[in-house]
């Protein structure tokens, strides 16, 4: 089983995701939903849902997610689109959305967020489609208001690995698993 850190699943937008899937699951009536991950378009996984489905890591959703963005972001400037607002990769057995959520300002300039929602291939698009754009403005001001997510979104890379690194240690060190986490 794999285990998500309290600061990414406790947050205060873990609290908007699992808000999402609950009234997903209430108005849908199934269970296709298998997790939310919010991150920087430069992968920073910033939260997600209570409920992550444990087979999936969420660290290479969140890099899938800001991939596919980036993607899009490429296509609108190939084709001298307007901003993107969502992708969406649909497999034969689940779907996976990225929906833009905006920018917020973190000096020295504004990071984009991203939304991203994975679910079984009968997930219904348009219902995730509108609980996301719902959820935009309450996630861009909790994400706002947190100075440790901004911290985190304004690491360098190499600062984010060592954050990681710090994150696991935190997770495994009492089973005693803690040796060669670098």
């Amino acid at each position: 089983m794999k285990t998500v850190p309290d600061q990414i699943r406790g947050n205060g937008l873990a609290k908007i995701l699992d808000d999402i899937r609950l009234k997903y699951g209430q108005l849908s009536h199934n269970s296709s939903l298998m997790g939310l991950v919010i991150t920087d378009s430069d992968a920073k996984v910033l939260a997600t849902n209570t409920f992550f489905d444990t087979d999936i890591n969420y660290w290479d959703v969140g890099a899938i997610g800001a991939a596919l963005y980036g993607i899009g972001k490429q296509a609108r400037d190939f084709f001298s689109a307007s901003d993107l607002k969502r992708a969406t990769l649909i497999f034969d057995d689940k779907k996976f959305f990225v929906h833009s959520i905006g920018y917020v300002d973190v000096q020295p300039f504004p990071k984009e967020i991203v939304l991203i929602v994975i679910g079984k291939n009968k997930i219904n698009i348009g219902l995730i489609v509108m609980l996301m754009q719902r959820a935009s403005a309450g996630i861009k001001e909790k994400i706002k208001q947190d100075i440790d997510m901004n911290k985190t979104m304004k690491m360098s890379e190499a600062e984010f690995l060592s954050h990681i690194n710090q994150m696991k240690r935190e997770l495994f060190v009492l089973g005693g698993i803690d040796d060669d986490l670098d």
